[in-house]
């Protein structure tokens, strides 16, 4: 199994559990062997990030009473995704980055700085929106607006 793979198995485990999306992203910022101290300061801002998410429910299942937004949801997928990648690649499992984003999140990772948590968050971002623009143009229009 390659880096990719098990962040893809990591992701699927948590798809349908916001608090276990929480939870892989934290695990993210520890790296790989549980000792990141570089890191810190950016799981706070993620964690802030995400748990703004989990407020709107916005993150909420499609089996959940009241479903929360496919878009959203399929961007948090992509951010834990590579992120997840890059933890694996650092902590040496096999394969190379499979996109641009999972790359940024792998310098990110090697050296971490605000304008590479930036570039990571944001291409993570801009390539979830890409991939996703139907879900995106299916959003209500206050939500479109914000996107």
């Amino acid at each position: 199994m390659d880096a990719a793979d098990w962040a893809g198995q990591q992701v699927a485990a948590v798809r349908d559990d916001p608090a276990g999306r929480l939870a892989l992203m934290e695990r993210c910022y520890h790296g790989p062997f549980g000792q990141a101290p570089r890191h810190l300061p950016f799981r706070r801002e993620a964690r802030s990030f995400m748990r703004w998410q989990l407020r709107r429910g916005v993150l909420r299942p499609a089996s959940h009473p009241r479903p929360g937004s496919p878009w959203w949801r399929a961007v948090n997928e992509r951010i834990l995704r590579d992120g997840c990648e890059a933890v694996a690649l650092s902590g040496g499992l096999g394969g190379s980055p499979s996109s641009h984003s999972a790359a940024q999140w792998l310098a990110f990772a090697r050296n971490p700085t605000a304008s590479a948590w930036y570039r990571a968050h944001n291409g993570s971002v801009v390539a979830a929106y890409l991939e996703h623009r139907d879900l995106a143009a299916a959003e209500r229009e206050p939500e479109r607006f914000f996107i």
